[in-house]
C-alpha cells in the first residue's frame, strides 16, 4: 500500500485500504474479519521503527541500520522532536482533537495492528498522543463526538480581515511562519 505522506489522505483512508487488501488476499479458510497485521513506521521514532523492522527481516549487520543510513545520507541524527512547533491555545487544541477524533481512532487501530511495535512502543505513542489530546486515554477506540456538538472557534479581531470581501486567500507566508 503506497503511502507517501500520512497527510496526503487521512489515516482512515489507509486503514480502510489495508483492511480491504487483507480481506481480498485472505484464503477461503482464513477469517476475513480479522484486522490485518501491518508494519508501522512512526515519524517520531523512524530510526527505531526502521531498525526493528530490519531486525525482524534479518538485517545482516548493524552497519546497515536505519540510524546510520539516516545520519550518513540524510543528516538525521536521532529520533528528533525538532521541527514545526504549534502555539495553539487549549480550547482550540481541544476542538482540533475532537475534529480529528475519527482519524485518531484509525491511528490507534494501526498501532494495535502493528507487527513491529512492542506493547511498550504502543503505550509510548499513546502517551505522546495524550499530551496533545488528553481525552485519548486508551489504545482502544472511543466514541467520537458528533460534529454538530463542537464549539465554534473564535478568532481575535486582529486576525479577521477589515472588510467582508477578501480578494486573496488567507494563507501564512514565510515571513509569518
Amino acid at each position: 500500500l503506497r503511502c507517501t505522506d500520512h497527510n496526503y489522505y487521512n489515516y482512515q483512508f489507509y486503514q480502510r485500504s489495508a483492511n480491504e487488501l487483507a480481506a481480498a488476499a485472505a484464503a477461503p479458510e482464513e477469517t476475513k474479519d480479522a484486522p490485518p497485521r501491518i508494519l508501522v513506521l512512526r515519524t517520531e521514532h523512524l530510526n527505531q521503527d526502521w531498525d526493528t523492522i530490519d531486525t525482524m527481516y534479518g538485517s545482516p549487520t548493524p552497519e546497515h541500520s536505519a540510524s546510520i543510513l539516516f545520519q550518513n545520507k540524510f543528516n538525521v541524527k536521532s529520533n528528533s522532536t525538532t521541527g514545526a512547533t504549534w502555539n495553539v491555545d487549549p480550547t482550540s487544541l481541544n476542538i482540533l482533537c475532537q475534529v480529528l477524533c475519527p482519524d485518531i481512532q484509525a491511528y490507534k487501530q494501526m498501532l494495535r495492528q502493528s507487527l513491529n511495535l512492542s506493547p511498550q512502543d504502543q503505550q509510548h505513542s499513546l502517551q505522546e498522543l495524550q499530551k496533545e489530546c488528553p481525552m485519548e486515554t486508551s489504545l482502544e477506540d472511543r466514541q467520537c463526538p458528533p460534529m454538530e456538538t463542537l464549539p465554534t472557534p473564535t478568532f481575535e479581531a486582529s486576525a479577521a480581515p477589515a472588510t467582508s470581501e477578501v480578494s486573496e486567500p488567507l494563507a501564512p507566508t514565510l515571513e509569518s511562519v
